[in-house]
């Protein structure tokens, strides 16, 4: 038995970790992995969800970070060996995805293969513009103690499906911070914002689907750092709890050993008894049942039966009455009343002494009793 709950135990593990789903296991030779790539995160192709990282090997001894990804057999056999892969924003919790970029048509991808990191002009820019547009943040920042939200909040809206206002914007700004450079700064070289305003034009120019990136590489921090006090006070409060816990486990120890000492009896009786268990629920259906298919009258909410109740006169116990065993006989033989005493009734329960309440008095000229027959 021991044995077979490990093979159980096992073969789950090992399908929850995905080493027995039939994958295309493949690697993906990345230089620029971005903020990182957490195990299980996308992999898509032409916007379909065709497979999952892996794990990542990183980079050491100037070879590239290896990606393994495993992709779905039924996806597979879609994507051509001449593809190559970047990493790009996926969703608002700015997890990082793989996106696999056609270049062209080939023979299927097959297992072993390395997937070459793309390195086409709107790759690198918007690399390019993220990087910019971090370096602007920084700049741009308040400090690590600072709650306020208003640059991320400004950069989420400026890219929030608004291209031509992105650049826009960034021309203006541009503008004024050369005019400003020219009065305060003796370096006449490219701002940071002129860099991230090239970029971004370029981006568009180029790979205008990627612009909408932007606002997924920003909107991430702006939401974290508007719920941090959230967050930081969700996770004291669950330190709190389990420390509770933990401090009424430590002081109630001897009575929660003494609970489960007496406790087990309690479940011997029940695991000895266990095939009873299912008659007396099957008993018990069948009684609610009948309850509700025959007393019940669910259109008035109330049940409706017939009884028959028999009333018998009660007499008290008799030395007739007492357990005799051969010639032993019991104490009460010898204590007990010789001859039946019936209880005298109530004047007020005699028969004569009864008394018809008003409304269900018969009417005038009944005669109550025997009535005689000629």
């Amino acid at each position: 038995m021991i044995v077979v709950a490990a093979l159980v135990t096992g073969l789950m593990l090992l399908k929850s970790t995905g080493r027995l789903n039939d994958f295309v296991r493949v690697v993906a030779d990345l230089n620029n992995v971005g903020d990182g790539l957490p195990q299980k995160s996308d992999v898509k192709y032409h916007g379909v969800l065709v497979g999952e990282v892996d794990g990542v090997t990183p980079a050491s001894n100037g070879q590239p970070n290896f990606v393994h990804i495993n992709l779905k057999p039924q996806y597979a056999k879609s994507i051509p060996s001449t593809a190559t892969a970047r990493v790009v924003p996926s969703n608002v919790f700015a997890v990082s995805s793989v996106q696999l970029v056609d270049r062209g048509p080939g023979a299927p991808i097959r297992a072993g293969a390395h997937i070459a990191e793309d390195t086409q002009l709107p790759t690198v820019l918007f690399q390019t513009t993220v990087s910019k547009l971090r370096d602007v943040l920084v700049a741009t920042g308040r400090g690590r103690d600072d709650h306020s939200v208003g640059i991320l909040a400004a950069v989420g809206a400026a890219t929030d499906n608004r291209r031509v206002k992105l650049l826009t914007g960034g021309a203006q700004l541009n503008r004024l911070i050369a005019q400003l450079n020219d009065i305060v700064v003796t370096d006449t070289g490219p701002s940071t914002v002129k860099a991230l305003l090239d970029a971004t034009e370029g981006l568009k120019q180029t790979a205008p689907e990627l612009i909408d990136s932007l606002h997924q590489a920003v909107k991430p921090m702006q939401t974290f750092v508007e719920k941090r006090e959230q967050l930081t006070s969700l996770i004291n409060g669950g330190l709190t709890t389990v420390g509770t816990t933990r401090q009424a486990f430590d002081n109630h120890t001897d009575q929660l050993i003494g609970i489960t000492t007496e406790l087990t009896p309690v479940i011997g009786t029940f695991a000895n008894n266990a095939s009873k268990f299912q008659t007396i629920f099957q008993k018990a259906t069948q009684l609610g049942n009948k309850w509700f298919e025959e007393p019940w009258k669910p259109e008035v909410d109330t049940p409706n039966m017939r009884v028959n109740l028999s009333m018998t006169p009660g007499s008290t116990y008799t030395r007739a009455d007492c357990p005799r065993y051969g010639d032993l006989k019991g104490p009460s033989c010898f204590t007990a009343p010789e001859l039946v005493v019936r209880p005298d009734l109530p004047e007020t329960l005699l028969p004569q002494n009864y008394k018809v309440p008003a409304d269900l008095q018969p009417p005038r000229g009944t005669v109550v009793g025997p009535t005689e027959t000629s």
